[in-house]
């Protein structure tokens, strides 16, 4: 039952789009409060970060997030107040009241990063722009095989 739990959360549902909006908690002491992004017909995305500054960072994310799929860009303009060598963001999602077990997505480990900004200086300004695809939500449900043994199957919502 672990290991289906575990592969359900290596697929990086929702990766891209919750990337930036969360990885912030390495950079900033403290958290303020929630900043909109966007709504979409089954969803509505926000962020935090921890700082004293009023805007420090700019989410923009085209088409807004809808669970059965979607594909688009997300784009992140930002100055960070430290090297950034390690990043990672915590990831909490509740749907109908229903919550997750915190999930912690390493994204910048300090050699061999995906992306070019995980090598950004402080007072470097990050500029980028990420393209991506997000084919539905998935969720565990339990069904038994014909001897009656429980299995966990990955289910789209």
């Amino acid at each position: 039952m672990l290991l289906a739990f575990l592969k359900f959360w290596r697929y990086r549902i929702m990766f891209s789009f919750m990337l930036f909006f969360t990885l912030f908690s390495s950079i900033f002491p403290e958290p303020e409060e929630l900043r909109w992004i966007c709504n979409s017909s089954d969803m509505s995305i926000w962020y935090t970060y921890c700082d004293n500054m009023k805007s420090p960072i700019s989410i923009n994310l085209e088409p807004c997030i809808e669970l059965k799929g979607t594909s688009g860009h997300l784009h992140i303009l930002f100055v960070p107040r430290r090297d950034i060598k390690k990043l990672y963001f915590n990831l909490y999602l509740t749907m109908n009241s229903l919550e997750f077990p915190m999930r912690k997505e390493v994204i910048c480990r300090g050699s061999d990063d995906d992306y070019s900004f995980c090598r950004a200086l402080k007072g470097e300004t990050v500029n980028t722009t990420v393209s991506f695809s997000f084919r539905g939500m998935r969720f565990p449900k339990i069904g038994k095989d014909s001897e009656g043994w429980q299995h966990i199957l990955l289910g789209r919502l």
